[in-house]
């Protein structure tokens, strides 16, 4: 998912496409971009399974600050759901990707939503019983179970905090 100001949202997408061909390695992929009516918020969807997230992938980026100036915001998502019970087997399609929380690890339930009537606390009601793995840390976790919601859409991914890079004119290395 990736966030701009109002009326920028191609010229997001765009600048961050290069830094997703990077990160493939050479491998060929099938990508997708797209704006999603709401101000302000993109989408690059990557028909493969998986890109492996190196560790330092927000060093990585680094080298491509220079050329960002709509991007304000890259959020890794390991899927999207687009159905109108989309909330409903959220848990289902989260419960694939919980591996990579490790027993040591420490792990929060994040959510942003925006033009939704989905609760918080429904969601996390849902979600939170199959995470048996773990402990919850609300303040630093190792782990975030990210949701995004915009509209009809859910966003889903099990990430490092760190791989949520915020851009600002101000910033010019992460």
């Amino acid at each position: 998912m990736i966030s701009s100001k109002a009326f920028n949202e191609r010229n997001a997408l765009s600048e961050v496409y290069p830094i997703i061909v990077a990160l493939s390695k050479g491998q060929k992929l099938n990508i997708f971009a797209q704006t999603l009516k709401v101000k302000g918020l993109g989408l690059i969807s990557i028909e493969e399974d998986t890109i492996d997230m190196p560790d330092n992938y927000p060093e990585l980026i680094n080298e491509y600050l220079p050329d960002i100036k709509y991007c304000e915001k890259i959020i890794p998502l390991n899927g999207i759901i687009k159905e109108r019970n989309a909330s409903s087997i959220l848990s289902t399609k989260i419960k694939q990707y919980l591996s990579m929380i490790k027993n040591d690890s420490t792990w929060k339930i994040d959510i942003k939503k925006r033009h939704s009537p989905l609760k918080n606390k429904d969601i996390i009601n849902s979600i939170a019983p199959s995470v048996q793995i773990g402990s919850v840390d609300l303040t630093n976790p190792d782990w975030l179970i990210h949701i995004n919601i915009i509209k009809n859409w859910i966003g889903y991914g099990i990430i490092k905090p760190k791989f949520i890079i915020k851009l600002s004119k101000q910033e010019k290395k992460i």
